[in-house]
């Protein structure tokens, strides 16, 4: 379908004629009548249940409202100074000083401004609040020429709901004349009924409209300035004089023009939103795919409502595409689970390495009662899916402390939150070079600093750093100079000394005072504190239990969820047999062929070492003797019966 094209619903079941109901019965027809529409397809081999498949979809639309409304209100708020200025603007033009100019509104959002509707969307819900205010949105693709865009403008500044051709009149009931529906005359008369203050025509995609009709458009509008308020808001992609330039000389002097910048939300912000949320329902991103999202973003300069619909698409794909995912909902009933959801959630790899765990530990009683017992794994999927949300939050908590430490640290080098998080969620950033400078500047900050520092830090909830805040606002509280830990006074200074004509060099050690060796003190205390907070909270997320249904990591959800891999299953089951056969025979042999393998196995890896041109019988005596035939005579047999 296309912008142009109708499209028309049929419903059968209540046909109609002449007005009246055809109550006839229908043809009795033995099929199959589906009672709920299923958003999305039943998995574990067609054997989910309906409800579980409803369950899915219901977490998917609660975690993505939620998103999706935190994403709107971080717009609103990054533009709400700019919109607060053109509401201004509109609202306090007084007509009677405007010389016959129509006031205009240049808005200067940047090259995303015809995908970002929720800019214009604001200015137009504020603009009409409080005063009779008419806006009409005229979007480019609808707009071909001036007579249908002053069809547009008539049409729906004055609320009409039918829609009129070229030729087609209306009529002015007052004064008795009909007009074409192009003629201003039908929207001045709207005016003047309904005493409107203002009729503001904004143009978002200003820049995707030819210049002649432009200024045709202003040249008429202009005409009738005095009689209709017009105000004008255009959205601008590029600059300010490269619009004014399509426009002509004489157009450009009947506007009175406004600028109004708009702060360009990045995607750190969006990203940071996305990923830092206080109780996320939806799936944590992984650090590939959080990659490839960022890389993507950069790479074609896509707008933030695109990067908000990427995001969207990965939270549909996981819902979509993964059974488990309904444990996200932690009221899900043990009843409404199929026998299929506890085998797949057996099969995942990290359950597999915590059954080893409890097998090393000794708990085998344990081991055995999740293997066999689905009320039990129930349980523990449940308990351990809530410990897992709040390790992963404490891992953003962890990267939002070192943002902090950041801001406060003399430090060379500072990390965006995509590169923090992206390092974090790939369990990299536990002994990494920035954790450890980090670490180094916390002893060479002064009393005053470290305090304020500690003071931000209180809100990550450190163990043991609020007794430090206190027994440093304890010691400095006397005194009126910050104070310097040993770790960052010079020690040691040199002491010349002459001697009979001859110049001596001598090491001299400085003292701390006491104030200063008890504030070295509590630096030491500070530094091993978020040391150890650190150590143990940037752990890799591959490590915790169930991170296969809390977080989403695949690069091309697109590929690997709708599209079937067939190409790549037959040849990684070719060239890596034992991944599908699971035999002990094959096991450890990696990329080496063995007479264990299939035949079928072996004859494609020698295929793939032969080259462009295959010799048939250099190929065949490579395969027989993988297959170790010892037999001379069986040898000589077989190739006489092959030849």
């Amino acid at each position: 379908m296309t912008e142009y094209e109708g499209c028309y619903v049929f419903t059968p079941g209540t046909a109609q004629t002449n007005g009246q109901v055809d109550r006839r019965p229908a043809k009795r027809r033995k099929i199959l009548i589906q009672d709920e529409f299923m958003p999305f397809v039943p998995l574990l081999s067609g054997n989910e249940n309906s409800t579980s498949v409803q369950n899915r979809f219901e977490i998917f639309q609660n975690a993505w409202n939620e998103q999706e409304k935190l994403f709107r209100d971080l717009l609103q708020s990054s533009n709400i100074s700019t919109i607060d200025q053109v509401v201004s603007f509109v609202h306090a033009i007084d007509f009677a000083k405007t010389e016959s100019k129509i006031p205009t509104g240049l808005i200067v959002a940047g090259p995303t401004i015809n995908t970002d509707a929720v800019l214009f969307e604001s200015i137009t819900d504020r603009v009409k609040f409080g005063e009779r205010v008419t806006v009409v949105n005229l979007d480019s693709a609808q707009i071909p020429n001036l007579k249908s865009a002053l069809k547009y403008i008539n049409r729906y500044a004055s609320n009409q709901a039918t829609d009129l051709d070229d030729e087609e009149t209306t009529d002015d009931g007052q004064q008795g004349g009909r007009h074409l529906n192009y003629d201003l005359q039908i929207l001045h008369r709207h005016v003047q009924l309904h005493s409107i203050s203002r009729v503001v025509l904004s143009f978002q995609d200003s820049e995707a409209f030819e210049g002649g009709l432009l200024t045709d458009l202003i040249d008429v509008l202009s005409s009738w300035n005095d009689r209709i308020p017009f105000v004008l808001l255009f959205g601008i992609a590029t600059s300010v004089d490269m619009f004014l330039d399509k426009l002509s000389r004489t157009t450009v002097k009947r506007l009175q023009c406004g600028r109004f910048d708009v702060t360009q939300l990045g995607k750190e912000e969006i990203f940071k939103a996305a990923t830092s949320l206080e109780h996320p329902v939806g799936p944590w991103l992984g650090p590939s795919l959080s990659s490839a999202m960022l890389q993507r973003q950069k790479d074609y300069i896509h707008s933030v409502s695109a990067f908000v619909q990427s995001l969207n698409y990965v939270y549909m794909t996981h819902f979509f595409a993964n059974p488990l995912s309904i444990f996200l909902n932690h009221h899900v009933a043990c009843d409404s689970l199929e026998p299929e959801h506890c085998e797949a959630v057996r099969n995942l790899q990290s359950f597999q390495r915590f059954i080893e765990r409890l097998i090393d530990d000794g708990d085998y009683k344990t081991a055995q009662e999740l293997l066999s017992d689905d009320t039990l794994l129930y349980e523990m999927v449940q308990y351990k899916i809530r410990e897992g949300h709040k390790r992963l939050r404490a891992i953003i908590d962890a990267l939002e402390a070192i943002c902090t430490f950041q801001s406060y640290l003399a430090s060379k080098s500072v990390r965006l939150w995509s590169e923090l998080y992206i390092s974090g969620m790939s369990g990299k950033l536990q002994d990494s070079s920035l954790v450890n400078e980090t670490l180094l500047s916390i002893r060479k900050l002064p009393s005053d600093a470290l305090e304020d520092l500690l003071v931000k830090l209180s809100a990550f909830q450190i163990p043991g750093l609020s007794a430090v805040l206190e027994d440093l606002e304890t010691l400095t509280s006397p005194l009126l100079q910050p104070l310097r830990s040993s770790h960052a006074i010079h020690r040691q200074t040199v002491r010349t000394t002459v001697v009979a004509q001859k110049v001596e060099l001598s090491a001299q050690s400085s003292t701390l005072s006491p104030q200063d060796l008890a504030y070295s003190e509590i630096v030491d205390r500070t530094h091993d504190l978020v040391r150890e907070y650190l150590r143990t909270t940037l752990v890799n997320p591959t490590d915790i239990f169930l991170h296969e249904i809390l977080v989403y990591d695949l690069k091309s959800p697109l590929r690997d969820v709708f599209a079937p891999k067939s190409r790549a299953v037959v040849e990684r089951a070719l060239s890596s047999p034992h991944d599908y056969l699971g035999c002990d025979c094959c096991d450890g042999l990696g990329s080496a062929l063995s007479a264990t393998q299939p035949a079928t196995a072996v004859l494609y890896q020698l295929y793939l070492e032969s080259g462009a041109l295959v010799n048939v019988a250099d190929l065949w005596a490579a395969f027989f003797a993988i297959l170790g035939k010892e037999d001379e005579e069986i040898e000589e047999k077989e190739h006489e019966r092959i030849l």
